[in-house]
């Protein structure tokens, strides 16, 4: 038996997303985040859980890209919501990170894709 029930990935993600809340309680009642950066810091934690635990269980591209774009959510969340940058700012810089994302998935699609020969067969 192991502690808290853990066998999986899976578990570990259920008490993660219970454990979450008690700990961002514990942390504002400590003083250690407000309620505004506990807030950032649950949804960070919330978007990335499922899409990063599929990312690392199946490490394929088709599980990377949920978690990264989950990732810069989170990231453009956590920026505005500490002042780093404005919301105008951040929304010039998402759709070029998205289409780099996009053409690079792109490519590997392409060089893992077989194509007839003009030689035949």
């Amino acid at each position: 038996m192991s502690l808290f029930g853990v066998r999986s990935l899976a578990d570990v993600r259920a008490l993660l997303y219970t454990l979450l809340p008690v700990l961002s309680a514990l942390l504002v009642t400590q003083g250690v985040l407000n309620e505004n950066q506990a807030s950032l810091w649950g949804g960070l934690v919330t978007a990335l859980l499922g899409p990063g635990i599929a990312f690392v269980t199946a490490r394929s591209v088709s599980t990377f890209r949920p978690a990264f774009y989950a990732m810069l959510a989170a990231g453009q969340a956590l920026l505005v919501g500490y002042g780093l940058a404005t919301e105008g700012q951040v929304s010039v810089w998402i759709p070029l990170i998205s289409a780099l994302v996009g053409a690079s998935a792109g490519g590997v699609a392409v060089a893992n894709t077989d194509t007839s020969s003009p030689y035949g067969s």
